[in-house]
């Protein structure tokens, strides 16, 4: 899945993963670090899926699972202080391994160690190829 999928037409179709959880060494706090904090990702990889749709075969579209395992990876890997970071980080590697035109990423961190304790702080990037 190293060539980008044609787009013809200009067609923006989305494949979702949504509410992907892990858990992972990142914060501004060593105790974050350390200890680990919980993270929710959702994603939406924009391309053309209607040569998967025709063909009905994997080979033309995403393979989520793969897609999934990249992410966690980097969730789980090495520490990083900000989610702006950590968001980036999993948005380049994205476009960088797949065959996608753009991925939009919602990171919420669980439970932050922040003052009126919400439930998540997160961020919202998106990022397109070249």
């Amino acid at each position: 899945m190293s060539s980008p999928i044609p787009q013809p037409d200009g067609a923006d179709d989305r494949i979702l993963i949504c509410d992907l959880a892990f858990e992972g060494p990142h914060g501004c706090f060593e105790h974050e670090r350390r200890n680990g904090c919980r993270f929710v990702v959702d994603l939406e990889l924009h391309l053309d899926t209607r040569a998967a749709a025709e063909s009905d075969r994997l080979r033309d579209t995403i393979d989520y699972g793969a897609v999934a395992e990249v992410v966690l990876e980097i969730g789980t890997g090495a520490s990083v202080f900000l989610v702006e970071r950590l968001a980036d980080r999993m948005a380049q590697r994205l476009l960088a391994q797949f065959p996608i035109r753009a991925v939009s990423l919602t990171l919420k961190k669980l439970d932050p160690p922040v003052p009126g304790k919400p439930q998540a702080v997160g961020i919202r990037i998106h990022r397109t190829r070249g």
